[in-house]
């Protein structure tokens, strides 16, 4: 259950994200870098999901789940967004290539 106050910081971070893509060089080729992942195996349909459909974004990178919250995290393509978890450990701290 989100607070008052964390759903205030979502919008807000949304907005701030909103106003980066729109100001995009290359708008048709967006990848999406996010501290903390937009969906998880329990939480998958959410307005930043929305948002990634809206701009025709296909590629979601993010962090933050380390290895014992690996188990929740989703990977892979799911409704044309490829999903990527980089956190360091989770990689065993090696590269992780996004693109060819």
């Amino acid at each position: 259950m989100q607070s008052e106050e964390d759903k205030k910081i979502y919008e807000h971070e949304l907005l701030r994200l909103k106003m980066s893509v729109e100001s995009a060089a290359y708008p048709d080729n967006i990848i999406l870098f996010t501290h903390y992942p937009p969906i998880l195996r329990s939480f998958r349909s959410n307005k930043m999901v929305d948002f990634m459909k809206h701009y025709n974004i296909h590629k979601s990178v993010f962090g933050h789940i380390h290895l014992s919250g690996a188990k929740n995290v989703v990977e892979g393509d799911i409704d044309g967004i490829e999903y990527r978890l980089v956190s360091c450990d989770y990689s065993e701290f090696m590269p992780v290539k996004l693109a060819d």
